[in-house]
């Protein structure tokens, strides 16, 4: 077997996508309150992902970053059952390979978190990470990627589709293409499948 098929067939494993998500949470815009879904309509109506701003992440980069899970399609149940951080069903899927074109990288997972051993440019990806304390600092289940500040989704030239809305149910799908008639499909995590506005 040659290199390239062995590479080819390394990705064909379960665990991997060519997909990363970003799972909204709840925010506060313009003093009012969204809950997940809101924060995703948030996100369709601005065309736009806007960076997290969170401590442990502005305290390397001012700019804050979008974050995302690195998780095929198939575990999207699981990691909202599990996640530590309330995250939920709304979000945003997009391309992995886009993303990389567009600045996207995994984080560095390191103890290592003075500003001073990085690069600028690379500090928007540190997650500080100490498997020595009990009991750990470990973020590693989230396999996260970030790119650094808003990631606008409308911008970029692409001759397919690069991104989706991620909804849980189908009702919600429904909503998503009554309010916004540019979109045509959305991930829907209760039926395993992206559906097609009729």
């Amino acid at each position: 077997m040659q290199i390239e098929d062995k590479y080819i067939l390394a990705f064909s494993r379960s665990d991997l996508s060519q997909w990363l998500v970003h799972f909204c949470k709840e925010v506060i815009v313009n003093n009012k309150k969204l809950d997940h879904f809101g924060s995703l309509l948030n996100i369709l109506e601005a065309d736009e992902i806007y960076a997290s701003c969170s401590e442990p992440i502005r305290r390397y980069n001012t700019f804050g970053a979008c974050c995302f899970y690195d998780i095929p399609l198939s575990n999207y149940h699981e990691v909202i059952k599990t996640n530590p951080s309330d995250r939920r069903g709304y979000g945003i899927i997009v391309d992995k390979i886009i993303l990389w074109h567009l600045g996207g990288r995994p984080v560095i997972y390191t103890d290592n978190t003075t500003s001073i051993n990085w690069p600028e440019s690379e500090r928007y990806r540190l997650v500080y990470t100490d498997l020595k304390k009990v009991p750990p600092v470990d973020w590693t289940h989230e396999r996260e990627w970030r790119i650094q500040g808003n990631l606008k989704l409308m911008y970029f030239e692409c001759n397919r589709s690069w991104w989706w809305p991620c909804v849980e149910n189908e009702i919600d799908s429904k909503t998503i293409f009554k309010k916004f008639p540019n979109i045509d499909e959305v991930y829907v995590i209760e039926l395993g499948k992206i559906v097609t506005k009729n």
